[in-house]
């Protein structure tokens, strides 16, 4: 099974998607984390469509507290709203849900966006991280000649019979051919990890460091293998959204440039649950 993609056009879609969905306010960029007290009054709140100035005050980094006002509607528990911050070029979506109500207001807690189901990994799986330079996706952007080539071998019929699996991303030229500046990219390893978690639309690496990167775009190639009653290679494009760190773990969370496709993903979630 072979799937062209324009690759400017899914670059553009979910690396330089000016909404920013994140689960607390530590995903924030540093520079605002750190003010966030001068930029509550910049917020606003969107509920059945219609938009709000909220009162806030914050509780903890996933836990904001909502004043009650003449405005606003009677908000009942497990509502959801949310809590967008517009800065400069961007806007950072927070969905929030109704988790308390008192006299003068309501506790709104942050929930995570990526909800499409996770499948942790127990066994050690490395993954190989390759990034792919500034320049180089600049050129894919003013080249809309690029295609991005999603192969898989397996399908609905055949996955059965197979012991094998591969579902590998490539960057075809113009002439249609695998093109060199995208070999000589993913050839080089910027840093091994572990898999943490994998779900249709991304996953979660565990690595001891991380340089810092003077990179605009964060798009990498991602390379692992699974192991379960078959050996299925994953070689995908994917793009960092954030990072997280646990004591001395730091765990980078990506999401693949396009989604794999659920009936192939129904089949590798099964096969992995066995």
């Amino acid at each position: 099974m072979k799937e062209k993609i324009n690759l400017s056009t899914k670059i553009k879609e979910r690396v330089l998607s000016q909404n920013i969905s994140l689960n607390s306010l530590r995903r924030l960029p540093i520079h605002i984390y750190n003010n966030i007290s001068n930029y509550l009054h910049n917020f606003i709140l969107l509920y059945e469509s219609k938009i709000y100035k909220p009162n806030l005050k914050i509780i903890d980094d996933r836990n904001i507290f909502l004043a009650k006002n003449q405005d606003l509607p009677n908000f009942k528990l497990q509502e959801l709203v949310l809590l967008i911050l517009p800065f400069e070029e961007r806007r950072y979506v927070f969905i929030c849900k109704i988790t308390q109500i008192e006299e003068n207001g309501y506790t709104i807690t942050l929930q995570d966006p990526r909800t499409e189901e996770r499948f942790n990994i127990k066994q050690k799986v490395p993954v190989f991280l390759s990034l792919l330079s500034e320049s180089y996706i600049n050129e894919i952007l003013q080249t809309p000649d690029y295609t991005l080539l999603r192969e898989c071998n397996a399908s609905e019929e055949n996955y059965s019979s197979l012991s094998e699996i591969h579902l590998y991303d490539l960057v075809l030229n113009a002439n249609h051919n695998i093109d060199e500046k995208f070999k000589k990219y993913i050839q080089k390893t910027l840093l091994v990890g572990e898999l943490r978690n994998i779900s249709r639309g991304g996953l979660a690496v565990k690595v001891t460091n991380f340089p810092v990167l003077q990179d605009k775009f964060n798009v990498f190639y991602v390379k692992f293998n699974l192991i379960s009653t078959k050996l299925i290679k994953f070689a995908l494009f994917c793009h960092l959204r954030w990072l997280s760190q646990e004591k001395d773990e730091i765990f980078l969370h990506f999401t693949f440039i396009t989604s794999i496709k659920e009936s192939l993903w129904n089949l590798l979630r099964e096969d992995l649950n066995q």
